[in-house]
C-alpha cells in the first residue's frame, strides 16, 4: 500500500478512500449535544402552557375586578346561607380571588421568563 503525508500525518491511501466513501469503523463526528432538542421542545412547551395559563388567569381575574358576577346573581348562595352570612362570603372572597388571581399572573410570568 502506498503511503504519503497529507496535513502533516501520513495516511494510507486505502483508509483515506474507505473515510470518504464513509465505511470507515471509526465513530462519527457528534453532531450536537444529545439531549438538546429535547429540551428546546420541552421548553416551548412550557412556555405554552404558562402563556395560555397566563392569560385565562388575566381573563377570570380582570372579569370579577369590573363587576361582573353572574355567580353572586343567581340568589342560590343567599338562599342557602342567608343574606348577611352571604354578605360576609362575597364581601371577602372577592378580594382574596382577585389577590391570588394577580399573584398566579405573577408566578406565572416568572415561570414564563425563566422557562
Amino acid at each position: 500500500m502506498e503511503r504519503r503525508a497529507e496535513g502533516g500525518g501520513v495516511v494510507e491511501e486505502a483508509e483515506r478512500k474507505a473515510f470518504l466513501q464513509g465505511s470507515s469503523d471509526a465513530p462519527a463526528p457528534p453532531t450536537g449535544t444529545p439531549g438538546h432538542d429535547t429540551h428546546l421542545w420541552s421548553k416551548r412547551v412550557i412556555q405554552e402552557i404558562c402563556a395560555f395559563l397566563i392569560l385565562s388567569n388575566i381573563m377570570l381575574w380582570v372579569i370579577p375586578a369590573f363587576g361582573a358576577h353572574p355567580q353572586f346573581e343567581s340568589g342560590v348562595g343567599k338562599q342557602f346561607y342567608g343574606f348577611s352570612v352571604w354578605f360576609v362570603l362575597v364581601n371577602l372572597g372577592q378580594p382574596l380571588i382577585v389577590f391570588y388571581r394577580m399573584h398566579s399572573v405573577g408566578a406565572l410570568m416568572e415561570l414564563l421568563i425563566l422557562a
